[in-house]
């Protein structure tokens, strides 16, 4: 539901903190929904956090997938949503099954090995990285 919350409820919670003088502990939100819709925590008067896409996995392979694909979900170039992977790897070894019901523990941990073997991986963000260049912005 976070993600529906129209801007104005940010600005209010921001405002009512600022009036209590409440000090902002957060650094980054660490946002693993599909698709990523940038929440501008900046306009809201919270430049020091930062919204994070981690729903999406690194393409490492260059022989599974190769040149541009998914290109419709504007992320970054070699980064694919974990749903579109799952699909792919699926088509690619012919397998009729779906992805709805219970989450299986042990069914989980099989499809992330063979996520791996594909050259899939977790995004990679560099906290440094980011702090610094969203420090140099605002000086």
């Amino acid at each position: 539901a976070g993600k529906i919350v129209p801007g104005h409820k940010y600005a209010k919670a921001f405002a009512k903190a600022r009036e209590q003088n409440m000090t902002n502990h957060c650094r980054f939100i660490m946002d693993y929904t599909v698709p990523f819709i940038d929440i501008d925590v900046k306009k809201y008067g919270v430049p020091e956090i930062q919204h994070i896409p981690i729903g999406l996995l690194r393409v490492n392979s260059k022989s599974f997938l190769r040149g541009h694909f998914d290109i419709c979900m504007s992320h970054d170039q070699d980064h694919i949503y974990p749903c579109h992977a799952g699909c792919i790897m699926n088509s690619h070894e012919e397998r009729e099954t779906d992805e709805v019901g219970d989450v299986i523990p042990v069914e989980v941990e099989k499809m992330w090995q063979r996520a791996l073997n594909y050259g899939f991986q977790n995004r990679i963000i560099d906290y440094r990285t980011l702090s610094n260049s969203e420090h140099k912005k605002h000086c």
